[in-house]
């Protein structure tokens, strides 16, 4: 049983990584035509590859911010390729709907 679970894992990740450039190079994909001048990939399909690759970027930003402190743009900055700058977070200014300012509820004791 012991082997068997060692050669699921290992195909899990060989199959990993065969399919992992075929996800990060979306461009390519839905570039590549039939001889009838379709596109064989649609977009959508593409979208599914790329879901997974974005949880394991998430996955490492999160390991990455908890372990150093900082997250894949300082460990490998050419892995955005172009991409937007990151914005960071913001503070939200939320007001009620009369435009006064929203106070701390945690505050306010709430009868129940």
């Amino acid at each position: 049983m012991v082997t068997f679970a060692y050669a699921t894992t290992a195909t899990a990740i060989a199959a990993f990584l065969i399919l992992l450039p075929l996800s990060c190079s979306s461009e390519s994909i839905l570039n590549h035509h039939d001889d009838d001048g379709f596109s064989s990939v649609t977009q959508s399909d593409v979208d599914l590859l790329e879901f997974p690759l974005n949880l394991v970027y998430l996955e490492a930003e999160f390991f990455l911010y908890g372990a150093f402190g900082h997250g894949l743009d300082t460990v490998d900055p050419s892995l955005t390729l172009g991409g937007p700058t990151r914005v960071g977070a913001k503070r939200a200014h939320w007001t009620t709907s009369l435009g006064m300012p929203l106070r701390n509820l945690d505050s306010k004791k709430l009868d129940t």
